[in-house]
């Protein structure tokens, strides 16, 4: 079964319902900072089990991507905060990762 392809908009009106109104501008971005980190140290986590631990915690190749995405998933509900918080949103934040990488591949800096 195909799903509909869902947009940054559609997404972030439906998870944002859930951040914290009663946060100020300032702790809501101390909140998506520290949460982006946080929730990708549990990728890291979750990588560092998979690939160095000697017994491995997933059953298999798909609990292992299973914990992946969810764990992305947490991390991508900061991003959107931290996008709301600035005024910014997913193409903004692509087109100058875009721009700045090809700076610097293409001798730039």
């Amino acid at each position: 079964m195909s799903e509909k392809r869902l947009s940054w908009e559609e997404y972030c009106a439906d998870v944002l319902q859930w951040q914290n109104d009663e946060l100020d501008l300032n702790d809501r971005i101390i909140n998506a900072g520290l949460g982006i980190a946080d929730e990708a140290g549990e990728v890291a986590g979750a990588v560092k089990k998979r690939f160095f631990y000697k017994v491995p915690p997933y059953r298999s190749e798909f609990d292992f991507r299973e914990k992946l995405v969810d764990e992305m998933g947490d991390t991508l509900w900061y991003f959107a905060l931290m996008c709301e918080c600035i005024g910014s949103n997913l193409e903004e934040v692509m087109r100058y990762n875009m721009e700045k990488l090809r700076r610097r591949h293409s001798g730039g800096t």
